[in-house]
């Protein structure tokens, strides 16, 4: 039953694709870079929980994917030709992902959700690990011990002593990398780039399903909407969730 689903719905893709004029290429272009930056947030979670988060892990992985994109397109000369309208679209997307980060102003106050985990993801990156311990937690700890850390809402005690995170590590892990490269608006840049993914693939699915035409008015209502300069303005983990789900749709 599953397979003749599955089946029925690529046929339904292929068939809609082709009565609406849409390149198939533009869908495997953005599959393909989205597929990138997956695997760039798996790695940091992956480095994130072993205890080994260095910049110079994502700075290789980066290189590599640059260089294997290098060597496909200049020497097998084997590239997508993506539409002029999504091109243009893309550029759309971009000056108003660009614009909208100039606006933020990244989140770094404690007590709120927001700052404990930019804290979280600066202490990653600084530290290395997810753990971590100040002067003033470890006097706190020997009144407490393991547990809720009451004077460090978002962090948990482990029974060494150490605070860590109870926000998703993946997200985290995320803000981390970008905080490794460039500081607090590392955090910004982080979302942004989240916030772009998801506009495309939010543009992307209204055109398979509205056509080219009504698909332009879909994204200026959604890049018009309260929540999405709400949660783009705080590290929230809404972000990349937001992104994730569009990306799997």
């Amino acid at each position: 039953m599953a397979v003749h689903w599955q089946i029925g719905l690529k046929n339904y893709i292929i068939k809609t694709m082709i009565e609406k004029n849409i390149s198939k290429n533009d869908y495997l272009a953005f599959a393909i870079f989205s597929s990138i930056l997956v695997f760039l947030g798996w790695v940091a979670y992956l480095s994130a929980i072993s205890g080994f988060f260095y910049s110079w892990i994502f700075g290789g992985f980066l290189i590599i994917m640059l260089l294997a994109t290098s060597y496909r397109i200049f020497l097998k000369k084997k590239y997508l030709v993506i539409s002029k309208e999504f091109l243009i679209m893309v550029s759309v997307i971009f000056i108003f992902t660009l614009i909208s980060s100039y606006f933020v102003t990244p989140t770094i106050f404690g007590g709120r959700d927001q700052g404990s985990i930019s804290e979280a993801a600066i202490r990653l990156s600084e530290n290395h690990k997810l753990e971590f311990s100040t002067p003033a937690s470890t006097e706190f700890f020997k009144i407490y011990g393991p547990g809720k850390a009451l004077n460090f809402p978002g962090f948990y005690y482990t029974s060494q002593g150490e605070l860590t995170t109870q926000f998703p590590i993946v997200y985290i892990s995320w803000q981390a990398i970008f905080y490794s490269f460039f500081g607090l608006f590392g955090l910004v840049i982080a979302n942004a780039i989240l916030l772009f993914i998801f506009l495309i693939s939010f543009y992307l699915l209204a055109r398979l399903l509205t056509g080219i035409k009504f698909s332009a008015i879909v994204l200026i209502l959604t890049t018009t909407s309260f929540p999405i300069f709400w949660f783009f303005k705080f590290t929230l983990s809404e972000n990349m969730a937001l992104t994730l789900l569009w990306i799997s749709i």
